[in-house]
């Protein structure tokens, strides 16, 4: 094997500020090393305590004055550029640091990608061309004052920077690309910045009071910056990205008014705004336009405001420059998510001589239709307490207030103008009736309008999760992205509309179940915005399935692809999380039992969704591993043909030796299975099993006999026992499939023409050619099998690579069902896959249950095809006597549809064997060829014995034995489980189960749908995949 390769390194300038301290976490969570390069003159790294715990973490402190030092630096992958983003107050040198980190710092670092081939991602902000440069005068050249020259400074250096970036992409060819953002916030954010959203913070900690300047309708973006750390590695590490420019930043707006008061509900009574008078220059909004970054990298804010705030607080709350001496509210560790209020009534302390001359200022409606001018700001404080009021219902109050307000002057005017105005005043009346007729209808209309958005919306959203759920099974991933966005966004309207019923639900003394409902609702959209992430997981896996087929391909993409599909299975999970986090805070009371029932099993469901995605997370740590990255890696894939069955689906008549090396298949060999036999008999001689001695006549065990048990992790393990004996050849892991894997797989891809054989090969007819090259004029030693099985092989894997997305999901989908039917089988030696395979019963290991169990095994050692004509019933009863014992007759029907003992077809000779709880004791048996044996295996007892089905035949074999005694039915145990397991290999053998009963049970109820009587239960299906069964009594 080769020498371990080297993990990927990233740079990241600034790292030890507020956005690049998360950017190293999150990489170094992905697996990378992370060098910081960062001055430390604004920020100490305290940021990087949790980074420094890592043993791929390094600091390389910098200066501009000694820029040859970043060259001298360690070659590098990837380069994140996330200085210059922030400006600290009442610093002098604020200006002259933006443009030098933009300019001379970018260039810098651009030179180290280049000469290193790196990709580089230069972070910058939407606010570029705000910029305003004054023509008359160098003084104060970006505007007035310090303040507005550090901030359009900055915008002006962010625009330099991305100009150079640009150029180096063009004229260097170096792998360049932008994302924009604005108003960062969260734990660790630069409580000491001159920005808007960084000050508001500021001042809620320091006092209960917050300064606001001018009249607080100022808006800024708020943005979580785990939605942007997110967004930076999908921008980073997504496929065609090179040269174009995205915004990370929330499209929601909000005033720093409306902050401010969210803010202030994080006191338990409340807190107070300061408006301090400005003539500050108000620069127009920037247009954020997420459109490319939704299309190319999924992404969209996933952490709203109030919950962002939350963390944040949270987050101070721990720090030393925040203790809870101020009557902040505790938030608990649980993250317990709450709709806050966002209604307050106000109040002004001012003089009476300054309240004639004060308007009053509304914060009920927090969008006014205009502005407020300069001359009705106030220089005073507004108190908040938290009462509620609705917006809504004062915006239909407030017509009719001004009619009443400018009536008494209208009816001046009439008196005053005589006959003439009489007319005019009969017309006011007029225009005053129409008025309030149409105020009514909207007044009806807004009253019952919320209602029935919510509900129209919510039904929307559940519909579009059950599509997405049903694409999903059908691995239609964009389809089912495409349904997840549109459940989020019938979710959040739903939850929108809902919020404006409030003040009705406060007016019927219902808030509880207001709030029940909205975490309903949030739940529904975390759940559609999970769905999202793990689709998105899928997709670039997909998108490079043909490089990943590619030995010629030299792009490695795996380590691309790793950040990506973690961040999104990461998110995912977060988003299950607090989905079933506001579940569990549901009150069965509020809902109707049926819907409740839904809401109990979606609780399970998100748990075990949670489970299997940690594990996928750690899955994906290794992923590198499993693919070659650190040291190559060879799996065997056996091929099993299941017209000879065998204990995990077949005879091994051939095998494919994959290598796997940086990401890619470099190498895939087919060989019959009797060359590494070969090998092993000229070493040592292995015993076999003795039924295999006994009766196939083996001497020597091979690997074409080494899946004897029909626990699969034993089998592959015997296989790569036996193989690496016989090779010196290191295994990393064993895959399985069968004849009927591959001739579904031939019907997904369509007919295959194999190079060297003048035919066409079809999924109906492969097994009749596959015999008739593999077997006919076969000797020991011959390459007719291994040669038509190589050239099929070749062909598959070039109708693979030319396939689409759509058609291979179908493919996958197609897949996954012959994994959970048993056609597919995994073992690794990585214990981490095998966790995940066999948490999902994937992995072909005996099912451990402490119920009743069955488990029937054919082993064909006849040496012939016959299971191609055989056809096998099961046939299950199971009688519960006086004494709640349990006896059990099992009766295996068998029918020969051959017509001639020609080769491949033949008489059927199986060795049978019946794996039932261990203590079961047999009574009698019918039908067999020998006597039968009672064994233990796998903490079973197992009934053995040979089988003979003759051609055009039927055969029966009967089984009656008595069950233990631990699974009688008793007052201390009144329940019946029994799982049936599926041999691997067989298709869908028909299942019928007879349960008889003693007329003192009663059946409470059943885990699957049968046939009821008073004394007996019925249940029939087909063995497609396992079945468990559980019947409830009570007397």
């Amino acid at each position: 094997m080769n020498s371990p390769k080297k993990i990927k390194t990233v740079l990241v300038s600034g790292g030890a500020h507020f956005l690049g301290s998360h950017l190293c976490e999150a990489l170094l969570i992905n697996g990378f090393k992370v060098i910081c390069l960062d001055d430390f003159s604004l920020t100490s790294d305290k940021n990087l305590n949790n980074c420094k715990k890592n043993k791929n973490f390094e600091i390389v402190k910098f200066s501009l004055e000694k820029a040859e030092m970043v060259a001298e630096i360690e070659k590098v992958d990837y380069i994140f550029h996330a200085s210059g983003l922030d400006i600290v107050s009442k610093n002098k040198e604020g200006s002259l640091n933006s443009l030098l980190i933009n300019s001379q710092g970018t260039k810098i670092l651009l030179q180290k990608a280049l000469l290193d081939k790196a990709e580089f991602l230069f972070i910058s902000l939407v606010d570029i061309y705000s910029g305003v440069a004054s023509r008359l005068s160098l003084e104060n050249y970006f505007g007035k004052d310090n303040h507005e020259e550090d901030i359009l400074a900055l915008y002006e250096a962010k625009r330099f920077g991305e100009a150079l970036v640009e150029e180096f992409r063009k004229e260097h060819e170096v792998k360049a690309k932008i994302v924009r953002v604005r108003d960062l916030y969260g734990p660790r954010m630069p409580l000491n910045s001159i920005f808007p959203i960084n000050c508001l913070f500021n001042s809620f900690i320091e006092s209960q009071k917050i300064s606001l300047f001018g009249d607080g309708l100022e808006e800024v973006f708020p943005t979580y910056v785990s939605d942007v750390v997110y967004g930076l590695i999908k921008a980073m590490f997504s496929k065609d990205t090179e040269g174009k420019v995205y915004y990370l930043v929330s499209p929601q707006k909000f005033t720093l008014r409306t902050i401010s008061e969210t803010l202030l509900t994080f006191y338990k009574e409340g807190g107070s705004i300061n408006f301090i008078p400005s003539d500050k220059i108000t620069l127009p909004l920037p247009q954020i336009d997420i459109s490319l970054s939704k299309k190319d990298l999924r992404w969209y804010p996933n952490i709203s405001i109030e919950e962002g705030f939350e963390k944040t607080v949270a987050w101070f709350l721990k720090d030393t420059r925040l203790k809870n001496e101020k009557g902040l509210k505790e938030i608990k560790e649980t993250k317990e998510f709450t709709k806050k209020d966002f209604s307050y009534e106000a109040t002004e302390i001012v003089s009476k001589e300054e309240n004639k001359n004060i308007s009053q200022v509304s914060t009920t409606d927090l969008t006014p239709e205009k502005d407020l001018n300069k001359e009705e700001v106030v220089k005073g404080e507004v108190f908040f307490e938290n009462k509620s009021q609705s917006g809504f219902f004062q915006s239909i109050l407030k017509p009719f207030r001004k009619e009443k307000e400018s009536n008494s002057l209208r009816q001046k005017k009439v008196l005053v103008a005589g006959d003439t105005d009489i007319k005019v005043h009969h017309h006011f009346n007029k225009l005053k009736i129409s008025f309030v007729i149409v105020c009514l209808i909207f007044i009806i209309f807004g009253f019952f309008s919320p209602f029935l958005l919510s509900a129209f919306f919510t039904f929307k959203g559940i519909t579009a999760i059950e599509k997405s759920k049903q694409a999903i099974t059908e691995f239609s991933l964009n389809e089912a992205n495409k349904q997840a966005a549109i459940a989020e966004k019938s979710f959040r309207a739903a939850s929108s509309s809902l919020n404006n019923l409030l003040w009705i639900f406060s007016l019927i003394h219902e808030r509880q179940r207001f709030q029940q409902y909205v975490y309903l609702l949030d739940s529904g959209e975390n759940i559609a915005n999970g769905v999202e992430c793990l689709t998105s997981s899928v997709d670039p896996i997909i998108s490079s399935f043909d490089i990943f087929l590619d030995h010629t391909q030299s792009d490695n993409n795996i380590d691309k692809i790793i950040p990506i599909v973690k961040t999104d299975v990461v998110q995912a999970r977060e988003n299950f999380s607090e989905a079933q986090s506001k579940l569990n805070f549901l009150e069965d009371k509020y809902f109707p039992s049926s819907f409740w029932d839904r809401v109990e099993e979606l609780k399970d469901q998100l748990y075990d969704g949670k489970e299997i995605l940690s594990k996928v997370e750690n899955l994906v740590d290794i992923l590198p591993s499993l693919m070659g990255n650190e040291e190559d890696q060879v799996y065997l894939i056996i091929f099993q043909n299941n017209s000879e069955i065998r204990a995990t689906g077949g005879f091994i008549g051939s095998y494919a030796r994959v290598l796997v090396s940086e990401g890619r298949i470099k190498e895939i060999k087919v060989d019959d299975v009797y060359n590494p036999d070969g090998l092993l008999d000229d070493k040592e001689t292995q015993i076999p099993p003795a039924p295999l001695k006994e009766y196939l006549g083996v001497v020597s065990w091979g690997m074409r006999d080494a899946n004897w048990s029909p626990d699969f992790s034993v089998s592959a393990s015997d296989i790569e026992r036996l193989y690496e004996k016989a090779t010196n050849d290191d295994v990393s892991g064993v895959i399985a499939i069968d004849l009927y894997t591959i001739e579904n797989l031939i019907a997904e891809i369509g007919p295959i023409n194999p190079i060297g054989y003048n035919e066409q090969i079809s999924a109906s007819n492969f097994f009749e050619k596959a015999e008739y090259y593999s077997e006919v004029g076969f000797t020991p030693g011959s390459t007719g099998k291994k040669d038509f099985l190589g050239a099929c092989a070749d062909e598959i894997i070039q109708k693979l690579q030319e396939m689409s997305v759509h058609d291979l999901g179908k493919l996958l989908s197609s897949s996954f069902r012959n994994l959970t039917e048993k056609h597919i089988l995994f073992s690794f030696k990585e214990p981490v896959i095998n966790d995940i395979l066999k948490n999902q019963n994937l992995d072909g290991k005996i099912v451990s249950d402490k119920g009743d169990f069955l488990w029937v095994i054919d082993s064909n050692v006849g040496g012939n095809k016959a299971n191609y004509f055989i056809d096998r019933d099961i046939n299950y009863s199971v009688n519960v006597n006086k004494e709640g014992n349990l006896r059990a007759d099992l009766t295996i029907s068998y029918k020969h549809r051959g017509l001639t003992d020609t080769w491949p077809g033949g008489n059927y000779k199986n060795y049978l064997r019946v794996y039932v709880p261990e203590g079961s004791k047999i009574i009698d048996t019918e039908g067999f060829s020998s006597e039968v044996t009672t064994t233990s295996d796998l903490e079973k007892t197992v009934f053995g014995g040979l089988v003979n089905v003759v051609i055009d035949s039927e055969q029966e074999i009967k089984i009656f034995y008595d069950l233990p005694v631990s699974l009688s039915i008793t007052d201390k145990n009144l329940q019946y489980s029994l799982y049936v397991q599926k041999q691997s290999g067989s298709i869908a053998d028909p299942f019928n189960l007879n349960f008889a009963y003693p007329a003192y049970l009663k059946i409470k109820d059943t885990l699957l749908q049968g046939q009821q009587t008073d004394s007996s239960f019925s249940y029939s299906d087909s063995l497609k995949t396992d079945r468990k069964l559980v019947i409830n009594f009570g007397k």
